[in-house]
């Protein structure tokens, strides 16, 4: 496997990720071993498959993007992140309807495209956080649930405050303004959600949330 543990970034030629972006990929993301650049899909999964660990980063308007995604998940450990410039709701939840792993915009920070890069190589959804309340609504909500009770007692009540808002796609400063705490005690409280959680990012999260009916009641 290239890189050793460390996943392989593809970059399908039908989609050109901004050259600042892969520099401050290469520089930042340590657990990157290789950003590579593919001509077409065969040449992706077959990267992949080498790989053993790896992100194809494609296009969202890829033909027969179903296929593709399914294929590549059956020759690599990670998954398909679809780059888009429609922000339309229906159309981002669609691409997950579609078997993407993950979804970033065009105009999505450097920072956001790594962290999409860790959680979908890690097998978890990601989506920018706008978008958590549209993608939540194609998963199955009990707020008296299992899921529900165990996350009631895994957190304590502040952290349910922080994260119902962060499934709510509220950013750190506008939580911090809702229950009155500053933007540093509301980072503290994500990354304890996350740990007690034991999930990688924002989006996994919500999803938890979501799925567990505390969110969207």
């Amino acid at each position: 496997m290239t890189g050793g543990d460390g996943v392989t970034v593809l970059v399908t030629g039908s989609f050109s990720v901004p050259a600042d972006n892969i520099r401050w990929l290469r520089a930042n993301a340590p657990e990157i071993a290789a950003v590579e650049l593919v001509v077409d899909r065969d040449q992706l999964c077959t990267r992949a498959s080498a790989a053993g660990r790896a992100v194809g980063i494609v296009d969202a308007a890829t033909p027969e993007l179903p296929a593709l995604a399914e294929r590549f998940g059956t020759v690599a450990v990670g998954g398909i992140l679809a780059v888009t410039a429609n922000p339309a709701d229906d159309h981002v939840v669609g691409l997950f309807a579609r078997g993407v792993t993950g979804v970033v915009l065009t105009s999505s920070p450097a920072e956001e495209l790594v962290t999409a890069i860790r959680g979908v190589a890690s097998g978890h959804w990601f989506a920018p956080p706008r978008y958590l309340s549209a993608l939540a609504e194609t998963v199955v909500r009990n707020p008296r649930g299992p899921r529900a009770r165990h996350l009631r007692e895994l957190l304590t009540e502040r952290e349910l405050e922080v994260l119902l808002l962060l499934a709510a796609g509220r950013a750190n400063q506008e939580i911090a303004d809702a229950l009155g705490i500053s933007v540093t005690t509301v980072r503290s409280h994500v990354l304890s959600i996350l740990r007690k959680l034991n999930v990688p990012n924002r989006t996994v999260a919500a999803i938890c949330a979501y799925r567990s009916g505390l969110a969207g009641v």
